[in-house]
């Protein structure tokens, strides 16, 4: 980015803070949950799978959609 009043070029990222997360692929934080899952329900058989899911959605900043995509896809009725 050009400065207006000065021919070099500035740095604004010191204002910008980004974790690893921020530059995953579109798809891939879905795909790291889909995993984090599959490991959750098999250390954990004593949480239900509707808990891990929401756990899931909130620890991988999923958006709405993959969140709406978990829970159809992964969010069997529980058998009684």
């Amino acid at each position: 980015m050009k400065c207006p009043d000065q021919d070099q070029y500035i740095c604004i990222a010191e204002d910008i803070s980004m974790s690893s997360e921020d530059l995953l692929p579109t798809g891939e934080k879905l795909r790291k949950a889909v995993v984090w899952i599959s490991e959750m329900c098999m250390e954990h058989p004593e949480k239900t799978r509707k808990e891990i899911i929401f756990e899931a959605e909130r620890t991988f900043d999923l958006s709405p959609k993959e969140c709406d995509f978990l829970n159809r896809k992964f969010l069997c009725p529980e058998k009684t």
